[in-house]
């Protein structure tokens, strides 16, 4: 397979958008485990909502 100007402009743009999608994409959940007492566990949900551009 002859590699030419459109295939590496074609990935080029592929590896572009994947990374803009991956930026824009909701970042998971983060769950925080904190310990007050040694009885006493509770979690706290953080939700990062803040989108990179």
């Amino acid at each position: 397979m002859k590699f030419n100007k459109w295939m590496a402009l074609f990935l080029g743009l592929l590896a572009g958008f994947s990374t803009v999608a991956q930026a824009i994409e909701v970042f998971p959940i983060v769950k925080e485990i904190k310990e007050e007492t040694p009885r006493d566990n509770y979690i706290t949900v953080k939700s990062v909502m803040t989108p990179t551009y």
